[in-house]
């Protein structure tokens, strides 16, 4: 019984890995798409082009208006972004439930094993 527990556990913990591997590939796939302007190439003598720096940028609060809302599910505060929130948060839940379970179980064996 307890290696049929394990073995749940493991194939859930593995398709839980494939989901965040399979959510994170397409979500690297879409992120640059749409951006066809280069990157600016070294100067040459070891000093990079200067970009302007924008307005607000030395806030540490950042402006009341963000930018634009976001267009496709890789844009920032798009879908991809709640969906990986939320996975971050499953998967932590999950580690401090396994935690807080393997604790009470070493509680209650030793608790057994004094009286």
């Amino acid at each position: 019984m307890v290696t049929g527990v394990r073995t749940q556990h493991r194939v859930a913990i593995g398709l839980l890995a494939v989901l965040a591997l399979l959510l994170g590939l397409q979500s690297a796939a879409t992120a640059h798409e749409g951006e066809d302007d280069p990157l600016p190439a070294d100067t040459g003598n070891g000093l990079r082009p200067v970009y302007e720096i924008p307005e607000g940028a030395n806030r540490i609060i950042g402006s009341p208006d963000p930018g634009p809302k976001p267009q496709q599910p890789g844009d920032r505060g798009g879908s991809l972004q709640l969906v990986t929130m939320g996975t971050v948060a499953v998967a932590v839940g999950l580690v401090m439930w396994r935690i807080t379970w393997a604790y009470r179980r070493a509680s209650r064996r030793a608790s057994t094993a004094q009286g």
